[in-house]
């Protein structure tokens, strides 16, 4: 018998109990400088999308002015579970005049569409197309970065443990430089 959990399980956990005790748990050991990385697979099997939402929480309610993120086709799996966190730090980010740009590989995003209808001074969206897999990742007031590794399409019968990524707090060392690929890719997909 598999016992090990999808996506589906995993957003289960999240909505019924990951929120407050996991961005806790990570804001008090970002807030005082203890971690600048953390991969979502150290937990082990079956835990790296529960830490990734959680993870990807915690960028979102730290952002104050930029956020710049690629995406593949998958993507409203995370904003339909995050979306009053999205939803915030958009309004916050509109507050203090800065942007969310948002590159969407191989898909849509019904999400990012309606949001951006109610947003359209400060979030922005590409559409791009590929046949090989990209990296997909989000940068965060040019000190916060979580790189996924390629992978294939994710569904809610996905692995929960089928997503890998690190995630870099306080670490602009690290995060500039992916920022400065974005702003690339943006300036040749617009």
């Amino acid at each position: 018998m598999d016992h090990s959990l999808t996506i589906k399980d995993t957003i289960q956990l999240f909505e019924s109990y990951g929120q407050e005790l996991t961005r806790a748990f990570y804001d008090n050991l970002i807030q005082n400088d203890k971690i600048t990385a953390v991969p979502n697979y150290y937990m082990g099997t079956g835990a790296s999308y529960l830490q990734s939402l959680s993870l990807v929480q915690v960028i979102l309610n730290k952002t104050q002015n930029f956020l710049r993120m690629v995406v593949g086709d998958s993507c409203d799996l995370l904003f339909e579970v995050l979306e009053p966190d999205f939803r915030e730090m958009v309004k916050r980010i509109q507050k203090n005049k800065g942007f969310v740009k948002v590159i969407v590989v191989n898909g849509r995003s019904r999400f990012l569409e309606q949001l951006a209808r109610e947003y359209p001074t400060n979030l922005n969206i590409v559409y791009a197309t590929t046949k090989v897999p990209v990296q997909h990742f989000i940068v965060s007031d040019s000190k916060m970065l979580r790189l996924e590794e390629p992978h294939q399409p994710l569904t809610l019968d996905s692995s929960s443990d089928f997503i890998k990524a690190t995630v870099f707090f306080n670490n602009a060392k690290t995060a500039k430089p992916t920022e400065e690929l974005f702003d690339s890719l943006w300036e040749h997909l617009t």
